[in-house]
């Protein structure tokens, strides 16, 4: 929530352009790697993982993947399609901010955040399951830095991850709710109880 109220306001470019000033070379080595949490490789294979674990957990994750994913792509190729990434928007002064090794600058398909919507979507699933508060805590931080990481990496604006991670939890909560209602309904178990006591 003070996120959206940082955004009214300073403007996108200000918050883009005030993370890139604040770069160092620790943060250069975790980014691209945090940044693979909210993969789509990664959400599936957890999900394939959690089946092993609890059939509800692993739908639950791939469920919500899936659904928020294909929201976005949605949005992402017939909404938006040409909506502007930061280097197309400051190409003009591209040259002088810090950029990271390695992680290519695409020019279109900013809005809305993929990584952000799936890794919210997988780990708001995990958080919803969980009993430990420690492990709660921990579960929700980490796809504020996936979010983080998009806007440090200079590939998203942070409107894109802002909607992205609103997407992801919408869908998670979504897809909880609605296969633990059903599961219920069949006169099966509730899992509440079993996983990351």
């Amino acid at each position: 929530m003070s996120f959206g109220l940082v955004q009214f306001i300073f403007s996108q470019n200000e918050i883009l352009l005030g993370i890139n000033t604040r770069w160092n070379p620790t943060l250069d080595l975790l980014m691209p790697v945090i940044t693979l949490l909210g993969d789509g490789f990664f959400c599936f294979l957890l999900g394939v993982i959690g089946l092993f674990l609890s059939y509800r957990l692993g739908v639950t994750i791939i469920l919500s993947f899936a659904l928020s994913g294909l929201f976005v792509q949605i949005i992402k190729r017939f909404i938006f399609p040409n909506a502007y990434r930061p280097a197309k928007v400051l190409s003009d002064i591209l040259d002088t901010l810090h950029q990271v090794p390695g992680i290519p600058l695409h020019l279109y398909g900013s809005f809305p955040s993929g990584h952000t919507a799936s890794a919210f979507a997988l780990f708001t699933t995990l958080a919803m399951y969980s009993k430990n508060k420690r492990v709660k805590i921990a579960l929700i931080l980490t796809p504020t830095l996936v979010a983080f990481s998009r806007m440090y990496l200079f590939v998203h604006f942070p409107k894109d991850v802002w909607v992205g991670a609103i997407t992801g939890v919408t869908f998670a909560v979504m897809c909880h709710y609605l296969l633990e209602t059903f599961w219920q309904k069949e006169g099966r178990l509730s899992f509440k109880n079993i996983l990351l006591k």
